[in-house]
């Protein structure tokens, strides 16, 4: 089955690669949430989840 590229996806990709640190998924909950209010933590670590099976980080 093919994974579906989000938005929440790409924001969550994009708030990493801006980042010279190692955030933990609750910074990354943190500044997403401020572009998109109505994401939840659990989105935020399952989006992680896939782009680090992906190796995408």
């Amino acid at each position: 089955m093919k994974e579906r590229e989000t938005g929440q996806k790409k924001v969550i990709f994009e708030c990493i690669k801006g980042l010279h640190t190692h955030p933990t998924a609750e910074e990354v909950y943190l500044l997403v949430k401020k572009e998109i209010p109505e994401i939840s933590l659990a989105t935020v670590y399952r989006n992680l989840n896939l782009l680090s099976k992906k190796n995408k980080f």
